[in-house]
């Protein structure tokens, strides 16, 4: 008798790099635009440190001029 598993849905568990990868034009990958599809269809899990780190990337961002201030806040 053939065994069948269970069609599970788990939880993305999402990376600040791959978030960041969402706003940064410079960082587009064709995997992480491929994550922003299932995360819009999936429970969507974060690391507890996830809005530090995505906090902080943000405001280099800002410091080096690859983002504006308003796309900052709009993020």
């Amino acid at each position: 008798m053939e065994k069948r598993r269970a069609d599970v849905s788990l939880p993305l568990v999402l990376d600040a790099s791959v978030v960041l990868s969402w706003l940064l034009p410079d960082e587009q990958h064709p995997r992480a635009v491929a994550l922003r599809e299932r995360a819009r269809a999936s429970v969507v899990l974060a690391p507890a440190v996830w809005w530090f780190e995505v906090r902080n990337a943000l405001l280099i961002g800002e410091r080096r001029r690859r983002i504006t201030a308003a796309q900052t806040d709009e993020f």
